[in-house]
């Protein structure tokens, strides 16, 4: 990071340290100054602690666009960038007032509630920042809060599967001894969440999706709901059902949230737990999804465990494949062709073939040498079947 800034100012640039705040405070401090040109993170690449990832916003704190971002890694590359004289050196200034901007944002965009109930929660903080500021907001919420891993060290955050799975199992067994309403951990410097209702049953992906989304049909009228291709379609007809409009999106970040802003959506989210608000900020943000959820609880009078255990059971299943990259091409070029004869194709992103009530997902990793293999079919297991053959088929 220190790095990064001394580039930025030897270059003219005025730079604004927002220090150690969470990822979601960052992007909601760039959207709200117009003054801001835009803004870098730096980071560990979740699942990997031992790479650094550098991210670039736009001015509305969205990511920057695949072609600006490109532009950027070309001219650091070749070295073609201004150079300035001494007197003309950027300057540093440290802003202390980004988290209070955001807590007052935070409640502004919260549906009111009358009279409160008062949730019992258990937080697992994932050794963030967030521990600084969130317990006097949900405190605020009318919400009784434990704290786990409640201080700032970024060697011990959970990253990899295993290291989140071994601290949503000792949330399960917390909340479960101490009779709680829902447990929640905290993950990617903020941007993301896992839920562990007081059943025991761990929330995720678009399990938690179908949970955020059913509370918010059910308190906010019109509400118009952004997903991924990857979604399943089960969910899809839920929502229309309780009265949302829903727009699909090609399955990376970038797209989802562009679009998002784009279409003016209510809500967003992946199947990963990322969930977006697009009316706080352009990004994923669990703090105020936490806040939503519970608002919406609150209004509601409804119970997580309760909510999802009446939603429908999606059957998806998923592959992963790897293939060299001069043949990626090649397989997608092969199944466009067979999958001519097919009554339905969607070419949103990848390839989804559609028949009578299943379908299957082929999507090229933009990143990676390997394919994702998505299918949904009302049972299980036809949708493994289904993701395995076409697994098959790449290899």
């Amino acid at each position: 990071k220190r790095a990064i800034i001394s580039s930025l100012l030897s270059v003219g640039n005025t730079v604004i340290d927002l220090q150690s705040v969470a990822l979601p405070i960052a992007r909601h401090f760039i959207k709200t100054h117009p003054n801001v040109s835009g803004g870098m993170n730096v980071r560990k690449l979740p699942g990997n602690s031992r790479v650094s990832l550098i991210e670039m916003f736009d001015s509305r704190g969205a990511y920057l666009p695949r072609n600006s971002e490109r532009k950027v890694e070309s001219n650091f590359y070749r070295e073609d960038f201004l150079r300035v004289d001494a007197e003309d050196l950027g300057i540093m200034e440290i802003d202390s007032r980004a988290v209070e901007e955001y807590q007052q944002s935070f409640f502004a965009n919260l549906p009111e509630v009358g009279n409160p109930r008062r949730l019992k929660i258990v937080v697992d903080y994932g050794y963030s920042s967030l521990a600084a500021i969130l317990p006097a907001m949900l405190a605020r919420l009318g919400a009784e809060v434990i704290g786990l891993n409640a201080y700032n060290d970024a060697k011990q955050s959970p990253r990899s599967n295993p290291e989140v799975k071994a601290h949503v199992d000792n949330l399960r067994s917390i909340v479960g001894t101490l009779g709680y309403d829902f447990g929640v951990l905290f993950i990617n410097e903020g941007e993301r969440f896992v839920l562990v209702d007081r059943s025991g049953e761990a929330l995720s992906g678009n399990n938690l999706f179908a949970v955020m989304c059913t509370l918010l049909c059910q308190t906010r009228n019109q509400a118009t709901v952004a997903m991924t291709v990857t979604a399943p379609t089960r969910l899809e007809e839920t929502l229309r059902a309780l009265g949302a409009d829903v727009i699909r999106t090609k399955a990376d970040t970038r797209s989802l949230i562009s679009s998002a802003l784009d279409a003016g959506v209510t809500f967003a989210g992946d199947d990963q737990g990322g969930f977006l608000f697009p009316a706080l900020h352009p990004g994923f943000d669990a703090i105020f999804s936490l806040g939503n959820l519970i608002a919406m609880l609150q209004l509601t009078g409804h119970d997580v465990a309760e909510i999802a255990s009446e939603l429908p059971r999606f059957q998806l299943a998923y592959e992963q494949v790897h293939s060299p990259w001069e043949k990626k091409g090649q397989v997608m070029r092969i199944l466009s062709e067979e999958s001519r004869e097919t009554e339905r194709v969607e070419l949103t992103d990848g390839i989804k073939i559609f028949d009578k009530d299943s379908w299957v997902l082929i999507l090229p990793d933009s990143v990676e040498p390997v394919f994702h293999v998505y299918a949904e079919s009302p049972d299980i297991k036809e949708s493994e079947s289904l993701a395995k053959r076409y697994a098959d088929r790449i290899a």
